[in-house]
This record gives C-alpha cells, sequence and structure tokens, in this order.
C-alpha cells in the first residue's frame, strides 16, 4: 500500500470532524491463531474503557452516539483477518477501521480532533517493504516488517511461468534463436507479476526484489509506480527457507536505508548552501501551512507536544509527560500539512541528524 497516500486520504476525512468525544483506538494484533487469540479483548476492553471515561465525563446520553459508532466498528472487525496493527476512530458520525502492516501501540485517545500520532510514529519505525523473489519458472512475494516475512497468497500469487523455457518447450530448429524466445519468456513472466502487484491494494510499495541478474534487470524495466525497488538479492532464492530470507532481506532494506539517510543530508546541505533550508518546529509551522515545505526530513522518535494556532501560523511547544495525550503533536501535524501541500516526507535515524531531527527542504 501507498501509505503517505492512505494517510493522506484519512487524515483529510479525520480533519473534517471536531468536537468532543473524538475518539481514536489503537492496539496491537496478530495475523493467525494463537497470536491473534487476544485480539477481541483487547479491543473489548479498551471499548469499555471508553465507555467508562466518557458516561463519567460526559454523561451516558452524550456520550451513546459516539459509543455506538465505537461498538458497531468494533464488532466489524474479522479477528481471523488481521494483521499487525489496528486502528479504530468514532464520534457520533463517522467509524473507520483501518489495518496495518505493522504493529500499533495499545493506545487509547479521546480528544475533540482524532489522533493519528500512534499510526504514524508505528509507520515511520516499522517501513514495512515487500519482496518479490523471481526466477524463470515462478515467482514468490512477501510482505516484511524487519525480518519477519509473510507470504502474499490469491490475486494470481504465487505465480507460474507458463512460457518458453518454463512451462513451455523452447522452440530449436534452422533460424530458431533459442535464447532470444527464452529471454522474452522470461521478460514476459517479470511483467506479469509486477502488474499482479496492483492487484493487492495493501502491499508496501518499496520493494526488495530477488533473483538471477537477468531477472533484476527485467524488473528494473517493468516496475510501475507507485512500487519501487529500493534494493535487489542476486541469486536464486525462491526455495529459500523464509526465515533466511528476511534475513537476508532486512539487511538489503538496512543499508538501503543508511544510503537514503546519506542522501536526504546531501539533500540538506545542498539546500542549506542555496538558504532554502530550516529547522526546528517553530520555523517550520508556518512555512508548512503555506505550503512552502518541498521535503520534511524528521527522525523516527521526534515528537513535538504544543499547541497550533491556526491564525497566526505559530507552534509553541510546551513541556508534558512521556505519555502525553491531551495536547497537539507538532510532528503529526507538520506532516499532514506537507503532505496536504503536495511535498513529501522523509525519516531518518535521529542520531543521523544530530541536534537537528526537524529539517525541511523549501519550494522558494
Amino acid at each position: 500500500m501507498d501509505w503517505q497516500q492512505t494517510l493522506i486520504e484519512l487524515r483529510k476525512e479525520l480533519s473534517t470532524h471536531a468536537g468532543y468525544p473524538c475518539i481514536s483506538l489503537t492496539v496491537p494484533t496478530g495475523r493467525s491463531m494463537p497470536d491473534n487469540a487476544a485480539d477481541p479483548i483487547r479491543v473489548k476492553n479498551l471499548v469499555s474503557e471508553a465507555a467508562s471515561r466518557l458516561e463519567e465525563e460526559i454523561g451516558k446520553r452524550p456520550a451513546a452516539a459516539a459509543l455506538k459508532n465505537l461498538q458497531t466498528a468494533a464488532d466489524s472487525v474479522d479477528h481471523d483477518r488481521n494483521l499487525d496493527g489496528l486502528a479504530i476512530f468514532a464520534n457520533e458520525n463517522i467509524e473507520i477501521v483501518l489495518k496495518t502492516p505493522f504493529p500499533l501501540p495499545e493506545r487509547l485517545v479521546i480528544d475533540e480532533r482524532f489522533s493519528l500520532r500512534a499510526l504514524l510514529r508505528a509507520e515511520r519505525r516499522a517501513e514495512p517493504f515487500t519482496v518479490v523473489v523471481l526466477s524463470l519458472d515462478e515467482a514468490r512475494v512477501f510482505t516484511g516488517v524487519r525480518e519477519d516475512l509473510i507470504e502474499v497468497r490469491g490475486e494470481g500469487l504465487p505465480a507460474k511461468n507458463s512460457g518458453v523455457g518454463a512451462g513451455a518447450k523452447v522452440p530449436s530448429g534452422p533460424g530458431v534463436n533459442a535464447t532470444a524466445a527464452v529471454d522474452d519468456s522470461r521478460n514476459q513472466f517479470v511483467r506479469h507479476v509486477m502488474n499482479q502487484l496492483g492487484e493487492h491494494a495493501d502491499l508496501p510499495t518499496r520493494l526488495v526484489v530477488a533473483g538471477t541478474p537477468e531477472v533484476l534487470a527485467n524488473a528494473q524495466e517493468q516496475v510501475g509506480a507507485p512500487f519501487e525497488i529500493i534494493a535487489t538479492l542476486a541469486g536464486n532464492y525462491i526455495g529459500d527457507n523464509v526465515s533466511e530470507l528476511g534475513t537476508r532481506a532486512w539487511e538489503a532494506v538496512r543499508e538501503a536505508r543508511q544510503a537514503m539517510a546519506q542522501d536526504l543530508l546531501d539533500q540538506l546541505d545542498a539546500a542549506r548552501s542555496a538558504q532554502k533550508c530550516e529547522v526546528g518546529i517553530q520555523a517550520l509551522a508556518p512555512l508548512a501551512a503555506q505550503g512552502r515545505i518541498d521535503t520534511l526530513i524528521c527522525g523516527f522518535d521526534v515528537e513535538a507536544p504544543g499547541r497550533y494556532d491556526a491564525e497566526t501560523g505559530l507552534f509553541t511547544e510546551i513541556e508534558a509527560a512521556e505519555n502525553w495525550t491531551d495536547l497537539d503533536d507538532g510532528v503529526e501535524w507538520l506532516i499532514g500539512q506537507v503532505l496536504d501541500h503536495g511535498g513529501s516526507v522523509r525519516f531518518a535515524e535521529d542520531e543521523l541528524l544530530g541536534d537537528q531531527p526537524l529539517a525541511a527542504t523549501l519550494r522558494y
């Protein structure tokens, strides 16, 4: 899935709703038994907690509509088809359920607006990816979070090649170029697999592709938006143990992340030289509201509790307790503004960014 686009759409929808109570609920979930056995209980407990809090704070009748929608959303979840995280958003007008391919913390936030903080922080830390294992004969696809891989099945996956050199006999005879026929068959098969990825809306768009050099070259030619190949594994991995494949893929992703982080730092240096760089939430808040940020670069763990003033465009940081929920998250708000104005957001390890874990290159 193109998570930036998903979050843009979710944020736009949720931002149209304001007024107490807006309920944001997140839990970690399991994909199969026994990992998902406790999922319904976790959700039920948080729903009960929300009911207790709201009935005490505003009364049973004023809370009834929002709690009814929350219960409807919770009851709609098919826990046999869970991924790694579950988010539920509900107020008196809407209920939204979102399953994520990365773990979420167990958290309940009730405020005048919905909170995407837990979702954003978990997504940027997990950085889910897709592994595509190719050979002339077949293809397997996995979703990955760190070393853990889950095979994707259905909608044409795993795929078998029925073309020349695989399912069909290699042609022979005078004037027949057998090598060219096999090459064309392989290229068509890789194209088919890459097209098939688009049939799975929940796939992370960053790809690790494994295969022979010839297959990798075909994949580079055939990959299309929104997917991008960030790393490759040269060799025959089609029959590899999933655990070993996960370890190799995660190593490749980490190397790619380091290279991308260095590229981000180079972009920042160039922007500084051109006087098109700013750092810190105070400076970036008004620029984000004006749509001037091209690329926002922030650390995985950076946060900025405080209050945003829509009239002045200024953000005031406020010292807060560790598990604060009653303030605006400046980083969440900043990310939303940048994405809504067509900018991009990139994440890097906090130590790489040093004492400036929140920076941006500017359009003008």
